[in-house]
């Protein structure tokens, strides 16, 4: 389905009027998780920042990124990721326009938004955990790509 009638019927759905991309992107906002969504070559992306990386260290947070990206099993489908330059940790999800309906659409959003606050969350917790014990570990929990 197309991209912008997939954002003007999910903004039907969910009371928000007149949705639409503007330039191939959009960016929405569920309490405080920030959802950017960009339309490219046939591709939706999906991508929000999910924490950053200690100013020294880091290394606990990048096993628990590997583990979690291991068959997306921590992420339920997307890919996390850091920057090394920004610190900035990043999920990011992407799928083929022409795969997505409205239910889909809704399912894959909500999914997104589920594993952006599991992870925020698991990221501020690990970084409280790294400021009193150095040897503590986050749980992954498996996901379920739809």
């Amino acid at each position: 389905m197309e991209f912008s009638k997939l954002l003007s019927n999910f903004g039907s759905r969910n009371g928000i009027k007149d949705l639409a991309p503007e330039k191939g992107y959009c960016c929405l906002m569920f309490d405080d998780i920030v959802v950017n969504i960009e339309e490219n070559n046939g591709n939706i992306f999906f991508y929000t920042p999910v924490g950053e990386l200690p100013p020294e260290g880091g290394e606990e947070i990048y096993k628990d990124l590997a583990k979690a990206n291991f068959f997306f099993m921590g992420t339920q489908g997307a890919t996390l990721s850091a920057d090394p330059d920004s610190g900035m940790i990043l999920l990011a999800y992407m799928t083929p326009a022409c795969a997505l309906n409205d239910t889909s659409f809704d399912k894959t959003v909500e999914n997104f938004v589920n594993a952006a606050e599991e992870w925020s969350g698991k990221i501020r917790r690990r970084m409280n955990q790294d400021r009193g014990s150095e040897n503590a570990s986050i749980s992954i929990d498996s996901g379920l790509r739809v």
